[in-house]
Order: C-alpha cells, then structure tokens, then sequence
C-alpha cells in the first residue's frame, strides 16, 4: 500500500493492524499507522516496560564435585515417564525381534546377527558413555577404537575394549532404534510424524531441558543443523552453513546470554495437504517455542528471518516483549522504509503503538523493530 501522505508528513500507513475482533489469531491486514520519532534521545516508549522478576538458573543442580553421570542424568532421566536409557533399550530389543521375525528373514552362517542377546540399562549406558567418547577422541572408523596393533601404540584407545567388544558395539549399532516401527504412520497419510524414529527422545528433551533449568529475561530462536546424510524426509541442504550442509534443521529456542537450549523443534516442511501458514513461518514456529514463557515479561531477540509488526503485536498483547533485524518489505513495515538508503550513523525512526521500527545507517542500511529497545 503506497503512502498517504507526504514525504515531509510525520504520519504514514502501511497495510496491516491490529484487531481483536478478527478471526485470524487477533491480526488482520487493515490501515497501520506510524508515527515518525523526530529526536532520538527524546524518544520514550508509549508503554512502560514491566519488571522481570522470575527465577533464573539451573534447578536442584549436582553438586560441583559431582561424576559427569550425574550432570548426563540430569537431561536424560525425566521426573515422569522412561529415562533415555530404558528408552533405548525397549526399543532397541522391540526392533531385533522384529527383525528376526520379519518374513523372508533367512540366516547366514557367519552373520553377526546371530549373536544378538538383548541388552539392559548397564550395557546401553556403557554403549552410550562409548559414543560419547568417540566425540572426544577423534578416529578414522569405528574399528580403530578396538585396534591393539603394535604399529598403532601410540594411539590405542585400550579403554574402549575393556568395556565392550568391537562386535557387540556394532551389533548394538544396527538394532538401535528409540521408537516402535509398527506405529509409524507412512508419508501423506493422517497423523503422520516427520519425527517418529526419534519422537520419544525429542519429547525427553525438550521435558527435561525445561525442568533443570529457569531461563533469564533475554531469549532468542535461530535454526540449527544436525548433520546426517541418510535417506530420509526430514534432510535438509543449506549450503550456507559450514559445520553442516546436509542433516535436520532445529529451530532452537535458547538462552541468549549462556546459548542453553531450552527447546527444539524440528523443520519438516509442509505435510500433505496442510494449509499454507496464514502469518508465515516464522511467525509460527516463535509463538510454538515462546508459548511456555507467555505473560512473563521475557524478550525475545531474532533475526529477519521471523521478525515482523504482525509477531511484535502478537507477543506484546502476550506479555511479551521483542527486538529483532527486519526486512523491509514485511507486511505491515513503514513504507518510507522500502528502498530507504542512510549515511553511516544517520537514523529513521517510526512508531506505532507498542511497537518501534528504526532504520540505521551502517555500511548498508539496517532496520530493526522493537517492543522494548530504545533507538539510543
């Protein structure tokens, strides 16, 4: 929507606003105004922003002399439901059964399969402590962990074989598993689960990552890639990232000050014939991860890529507060800003309601929004 006014007006309209009476979570597009702030160092928010006041910081944690088991306990045994170990270790005997029981199933003689004993809590914590220190100690294969040779003594790893065999930890490897394959629900049907395989132990984590932790006033969401290049629906490939090209993209919601991680949510595109998001994804995936700290008084600090007038009223009228990078053809934006270019330290600053958006010269134009941050 073009601009109604002057260039030299200090009132504009955009094509969005507010309105409790819509039918579309509160928001709809109708006539935005904003106010141009003439002077930067007398801009004072129409609001006054409310106190933080509730407690931060690890909850009932291990005591500092504590084993490193007690701290992997910590996330890993819930106060209600199985630990990740009991998880693992049904399901990982549920699916060797299967897998013996599957038809057409036919036994080779020398087949490592044939060894399969179930396992128990002991051994699949010592399979998992092993895993771990893989992540530590830095091999070209699984096989070099167990090596004994003469010609590799300088750096044989002696402590993985005197906790498991080689065979066993592969064996243990193939059935892992840490859901039951029968419930899974296939793609393009109803109820399907982009994360069946590992539903139980995301819904673990983001129970416990919660439950041991109070998180402080300042939080943040961004994307977040865990490597894999099997074959699977969920893979993702974004050439920008360097750690990890290809693998399952997280949206994490975390701690902006310590980068705690206190919720995930994995990207699995749109599912069968589910409806295009109304106010885009991003917008989505903030009020899904932020629902839990409503009506606290948090601020939440994103990137462009969710920041828009339509999430900053949302979580405002939530007791919410937010500042974040926008871009300047979001739905609802000042419309001076598109195509605004400023000297380095020059500013524009526009408000409308709760909300303050401020365009900054740096080497290239910047623009923000905020419910709480002040243009000085």
């Amino acid at each position: 929507m073009e601009d109604n006014s002057d260039n030299d007006s200090d009132i504009e309209y955009d094509a969005y606003s507010s309105d409790e009476n819509d039918a579309i979570d509160g928001y709809r597009q109708i006539t935005k105004l904003w106010t141009r702030v003439q002077n930067a160092d007398e801009h004072e928010y129409p609001h006054e922003v409310r106190e933080f006041v509730e407690d931060m910081g690890p909850i009932d944690p291990p005591d500092a002399n504590s084993d490193p088991i007690e701290y992997f306990n910590m996330f890993a045994v819930p106060e209600t439901g199985s630990s990740l170990t009991e998880i693992l270790v049904q399901e990982t005997n549920r699916y060797a059964r299967q897998y013996f029981e599957k038809e057409g199933y036919a036994s080779t003689p020398c087949s490592r399969s044939n060894e399969w004993k179930d396992t128990n809590l002991d051994e699949m914590s010592a399979f998992i402590g092993l895993y771990l220190a893989m992540g530590i100690v830095k091999k070209p294969s699984i096989e070099s962990y167990w090596n004994t040779s003469d010609k590799t003594y300088l750096y044989n790893t002696h402590g993985f074989s005197s906790v498991m065999t080689r065979n066993r930890f592969q064996l243990i490897m193939k059935f892992l598993h840490c859901n039951n394959n029968n419930t899974h629900i296939p793609r393009g049907q109803e109820g399907h689960d982009p994360c069946h395989k590992f539903r139980p132990v995301l819904d673990l984590f983001n129970q416990t990552f919660k439950m041991r932790y109070n998180a402080a006033r300042d939080l943040t969401i961004d994307e977040s890639m865990v490597g894999f290049k099997g074959r699977h629906d969920i893979v993702q490939y974004l050439p920008a990232k360097k750690a990890h090209r290809w693998g399952a993209k997280f949206f994490v919601l975390a701690e902006s000050d310590t980068g705690y991680a206190i919720s995930l949510k994995l990207y699995s595109g749109r599912q069968g014939n589910e409806d295009r998001s109304t106010n885009g994804l991003g917008y989505d995936v903030c009020m899904a991860l932020i629902q839990p700290f409503l009506g606290k008084n948090h601020h939440l600090i994103v990137d462009n890529y969710y920041t828009s007038p339509t999430l900053c009223d949302a979580l405002f009228d939530r007791g919410t507060y937010m500042t974040g990078t926008v871009r300047v053809y979001r739905r609802g934006m000042p419309s001076s800003f598109k195509g605004i270019r400023l000297k380095k330290g020059e500013m524009e600053i526009r408000q409308s309601g709760s909300t303050m958006a401020l365009a900054y010269g740096d080497r290239k134009t910047v623009t923000f929004l905020s419910t709480m941050a002040s243009p000085r």
